[in-house]
């Protein structure tokens, strides 16, 4: 499937201010994106609280150690050029010429005042490596951001631990007991990126935080990226992790990984049925142990099981057998599947960025077919996954949190179909073979068909 654009993968809004932290591309990000927002009609504002070279691309330059003459001609430009870098400076360092950074405190006065969309703050420096942690002054990052990226270039996973590899490299020993000179392991990156002395340090209270994982020019690479994800996403103050390879000409991003969330619907009375459908045995266990059996063994993030027909006798069997799992009792299962769903969105923790609903009563639900919906998910960002099997559209459905209001107004013993209608153009449909497909049950017979 095609990379995405970096604007999607970080999910840019009107008015955010973002800032770039870290090593390995955040000059090269921060222009990308930059010509990705103009093409969209978003006027933008680059500027820098440390130091960075001028740009080589030919955006308008404005400098100005005076603040409010800085903030005028940006004003005044960017109707016409929709795209500026600003300064405070233009000095001569031993690296040559470079632009001096504007008080962090001020960079917001580029959006709320000279009219910028979006600014984009580069607030870190690495010296060209693709690795760092910081000093005590670093980084400089603006109190109103909205939005900091720290980046690392995935080049350095492998490469032993020395100035070569890494800007401050006493500092990333410091922070994963790595000795110098010992091969730097993915573990050793996504420690250094939750840190709160590494990729979190200065990070506003409430600023969204999306890692970027550049150079993943490579399967290895890529590989080692999905590898740091796995692991900084168990750090709930990170939103995201993107896996890029940035020096594409389009569409850079190559993965978005974030949490993904299962609903197991498990609240219906099963009238068909003639009984207590999850708890009815196949193959020796109970309908709903395969299922749930099924999704944790998945690269889901939380599972919430929603229970409501004999809702004690099911809660009972769910909590002997997976003690630590959370149940969510839904009063009014008798109203359809619709008010199950809803109970289950509810009780999600607000870091899931999406959801996966799963029917109890599909036993041959397989791990791979969850897996292979989220991996689609972040290789499209399609709000919508549904899975085919043998060309007829089943389960289970999932859903981006963006659709999540929409998810809470449906009524009825419906699901997610209206919204799979509705949104038809924005739906990733995933085909397997119709051998893959999860099974149904919904009469007693059924159970030694499936």
């Amino acid at each position: 499937m095609a990379p995405v654009s970096l604007r999607r993968a970080l999910r840019i809004v009107k008015h955010d201010l973002l800032a770039f932290t870290g090593a390995g591309g955040k000059t090269t990000a921060l222009f990308h994106l930059a010509d990705e927002l103009v093409a969209t009609g978003y006027k933008v504002a680059i500027t820098t609280t440390t130091q960075i070279y001028p740009p080589a691309g030919g955006q308008p330059l404005i400098v100005s150690p005076d603040e409010s003459e800085l903030c005028r001609r940006v004003r005044e430009a960017l109707p016409q050029s929709r795209l500026v870098v600003a300064a405070g400076d233009l000095i001569q360092t031993p690296e040559g010429a470079k632009l001096a950074g504007v008080r962090p405190g001020f960079v917001a006065a580029l959006r709320d005042e000279a009219g910028a969309d979006v600014v984009l703050v580069e607030a870190d420096g690495s010296r060209g490596r693709p690795f760092k942690a910081p000093a005590a002054h670093e980084p400089v990052i603006p109190a109103l951001a909205t939005l900091v990226v720290p980046v690392v270039g995935l080049s350095v996973i492998g490469r032993p631990l020395s100035p070569d590899a890494v800007h401050r490299p006493e500092r990333v020993a410091a922070l994963t007991g790595l000795q110098p000179g010992e091969a730097i392991t993915a573990e050793a990156v996504a420690a250094v990126l939750r840190h709160p002395q590494g990729g979190l340090k200065g990070v506003p209270a409430g600023a969204r935080v999306i890692a970027l994982l550049n150079q993943a020019d490579d399967d290895g690479r890529l590989q080692a990226g999905r590898e740091v994800a796995v692991l900084l996403l168990r750090e709930r103050r990170a939103d995201a992790v993107c896996i890029a390879h940035l020096s594409r000409a389009e569409l850079p991003v190559r993965e978005r990984h974030d949490r993904v969330a299962a609903v197991i619907l498990a609240a219906g009375a099963g009238q068909r049925f003639g009984g207590l459908k999850p708890l009815a045995l196949w193959r020796g266990q109970p309908l709903l142990a395969h299922v749930i059996q099924a999704v944790l063994a998945s690269q889901v993030y939380e599972v919430v099981v929603v229970v409501g027909y004999e809702a004690e006798r099911v809660a009972a069997f769910v909590q002997a057998r997976w003690p630590g799992l959370r149940i969510v009792i839904n009063p009014y299962w008798a109203q359809g599947q619709s008010t199950s769903m809803q109970a289950g969105l509810q009780a999600l923790h607000p870091e899931s960025a999406a959801a996966l609903f799963v029917l109890a009563d599909q036993p041959r639900l397989s791990t791979e077919v969850i897996n292979a919906l989220i991996q689609c998910r972040r290789e499209t960002l399609a709000p919508i996954v549904v899975p085919t099997y043998g060309g007829q559209r089943g389960n289970p459905v999932l859903f981006d949190r963006a659709l999540f209001p929409e998810l809470m107004a449906v009524t009825g013993d419906v699901g997610g179909r209206g919204l799979i209608h509705k949104h038809a153009d924005q739906v990733a449909w995933l085909p397997f073979a119709a051998g893959a497909a999860p099974g149904d049950v919904d009469r007693p017979e059924d159970l030694e068909e499936v």
